[in-house]
């Protein structure tokens, strides 16, 4: 759902990485995007990994990148990073659950700005200078999930962020496993009937 007035912008980058660290590419991004909507909105956003920030438990952005492969060489060529944020929407259709607005009086503009800003201070800085914040800001850390790989839904414990951005689980015979890319449940709690 991109309704007039959201910010939807594509970022090309041409890094020399592996499919391993697309994943990376995709944290440092929400983390980019999460430090310019805290900065310019004075929002508190958490991070749903690998790709959505949320603002008071509902979604307000997100983001997707692709890897523009090399037909010949099977190499990424290049990576596009897509980020939507909901500026300013009232409604949402009632198909699209838990959205929201970051709701400041910011300019598209001096958003784009700050997130450019953000990240190329992160691709400047080295992939290890966003993990922190990344890993303080995730809003899944010691929380029950399901995660849905090769059309499977498993459920675990999300127990950590990894160096390069992915997520580590642990599943309920206990066997620890790193996720690198997937979509993410938190779990409700379950109550005990008295």
């Amino acid at each position: 759902y991109s309704p007039p007035g959201g910010l939807y912008m594509s970022i090309l980058l041409r890094p020399e990485i592996g499919a391993r660290q697309a994943v990376g590419l995709t944290a440092m991004a929400a983390v980019a995007a999460a430090r310019a909507a805290e900065k310019l909105c004075g929002a508190p956003i958490r991070i749903k990994w690998v790709n959505d920030l949320w603002k008071n438990g509902r979604k307000v952005c997100g983001i997707l990148t692709e890897a523009v492969v090399g037909m010949e060489s099977g190499v990424a060529e290049a990576m596009i990073i897509g980020i939507g944020v909901n500026m300013q929407t009232e409604q949402f259709p009632a198909d699209v659950e838990n959205a929201a607005s970051l709701d400041a009086d910011v300019s598209r503009a001096d958003m784009i700005a700050a997130i450019a800003d953000h990240l190329w201070e992160i691709l400047d800085d080295g992939y290890e200078s966003y993990i922190d914040y990344y890993r303080s800001h995730s809003m899944l850390l010691g929380k029950a999930v399901t995660f849905i790989r090769d059309g499977v839904t498993t459920p675990a414990t999300a127990i950590g962020i990894d160096e390069t951005g992915g997520l580590v689980v642990r599943l309920e015979d206990g066997s620890v496993i790193t996720l690198r890319s997937g979509e993410i449940t938190v779990r409700p709690r379950c109550t005990k009937k008295s």
